[in-house]
């Protein structure tokens, strides 16, 4: 449950981060970062689930 609320507030601040300026370099490197962060959660989160 806790991996799972991190994932979700991981996700809003992605949605958030691309609606919100994504033209200036650092925001894009934000925004990566917190993709490759959220893909490893969902990654995890499918790992404990088939465990």
């Amino acid at each position: 449950i806790n991996k799972f609320f991190t994932s979700m507030i991981i996700y809003f601040v992605w949605v958030l981060n691309s609606y919100n300026g994504k033209n200036t370099a650092t925001s894009k490197k934000v925004f990566y970062t917190i993709n490759v962060i959220f893909d490893f959660n969902n990654y995890a989160l499918n790992i404990l689930i088939f465990l």
